[in-house]
């Protein structure tokens, strides 16, 4: 560890350590820890020189290999630059180069700009060559880091409108998936004030489809409950060709889509069944091209299993997975409907002759 000191003494360094639970001494005398002056090595004759401190920095790097450690770290207080000093002019590109020479050596380097001291433009042009940033005591990812490479100046400023635009449409995106969440958790809600109200009833699960069906935008939306005949659909919405969900339709466990996601207890997407081989193909849902299912637990017990079909490939994504994950958190009430399936079921007209998916009849 290397550091580069210019306005904070040794000592206070020393001090900062120790107060964090490192002895700085020991590590001194271990040559685990070294100190320089902003003099020393930014500025050995009284100018700064990027391709002296690049030099400078490789080695370094190359000593603390040669010393047995597997890399090097190195902070550096840069108070010096916006005293006039000769050089500091090329302090931006400099700090683009460091970003080229840090693949090929086990070099990490920390850069204190002290907002006090630097103006505004200064500081955006060092968060523009920076890909992460400290601040605050959180290190973040700087989205709006542009590569320099061996771009132009003019070509540099295009990157940079670039990723500027970039960044306004990932933020339109994100802010979108952030209304669409709102909003699916807003349908989520709505089943779950009903809960205590519907317990025990088929209207709960017929309930819970249709509004898995309003929060995906999936043209088909069903509950299969994990029984001791096997998977059954309780309840189902939308798409069925004949426009009647089967009510009774059993999947094995670990049988299609469905199935693999009651053996294996984890959410399932699949953005195109066509190219998966788990898929199950059934004769009243043709229009099927992507899938998600979601398992509803209580603990580590699978009780059932939440599935939606789309139209298109890519139908779903992980707002969908997220909302019908939220869905499936209603487990104490499946749980309670569980509980309570042998009464519900004893009264089903089909219960001693289920669909099932291996044989496709009633």
């Amino acid at each position: 560890m290397v550091y580069i000191t210019d306005t904070h003494p040794v000592g206070l360094i020393l001090n900062y350590l120790r107060d964090s639970g490192v002895d700085g001494e020991v590590a001194l005398a271990r040559g685990q820890l070294a100190f320089h002056t902003a003099q020393e090595t930014y500025l050995p004759d009284g100018r700064f020189d990027p391709d002296r401190m690049l030099a400078l920095l490789r080695t370094e790097t190359e000593q603390a290999l040669a010393d047995g450690f597997v890399g090097l770290r190195i902070t550096g207080e840069m108070t010096w630059a916006p005293r006039g000093t000769p050089g500091s002019e090329f302090l931006p590109q400099y700090e683009a180069r460091v970003n080229e020479f840090l693949p090929d050596l086990p070099f990490t380097g920390l850069c204190q700009y002290d907002r006090r001291q630097f103006g505004p433009e200064v500081l955006l042009d060092m968060l523009w060559t920076h890909p992460l940033v400290a601040s605050g005591g959180q290190v973040y990812e700087n989205h709006h880091y542009v590569p320099r490479r061996d771009l132009s100046d003019a070509a540099y400023g295009e990157a940079q409108v670039q990723r500027w635009l970039e960044d306004l449409a990932e933020r339109g995106q994100v802010e979108n998936q952030t209304r669409r969440m709102s909003a699916a958790l807003l349908a989520v809600a709505r089943p779950a004030r009903q809960m205590a109200a519907l317990l025990h009833q088929e209207a709960l699960l017929q309930e819970v489809v249709r509004s898995v069906q309003a929060v995906t935008g999936a043209y088909n939306a069903n509950v299969f409950l994990l029984t001791d005949v096997g998977l059954v659909l309780a309840a189902g919405h939308g798409g069925y060709e004949d426009g009647r969900p089967p009510i009774g339709y059993r999947i094995e466990p670990g049988q299609g889509i469905i199935g693999t996601v009651a053996q294996t207890g984890r959410p399932l997407l699949v953005p195109d069944v066509h190219q998966d081989p788990r898929y199950l193909y059934y004769e009243g849902l043709p229009h099927t091209r992507s899938e998600l299912a979601v398992p509803v637990k209580s603990g580590e017990q699978v009780l059932a299993v939440l599935d939606v079909q789309s139209t298109t490939p890519d139908g779903f994504d992980r707002v969908a997975l997220e909302a019908l994950s939220a869905l499936a958190d209603l487990r104490a009430a499946l749980a309670a409907q569980e509980a309570a399936w042998p009464r519900w079921w004893s009264g089903c007209p089909r219960a001693s002759s289920c669909w099932t998916a291996t044989t496709g009849c009633c």
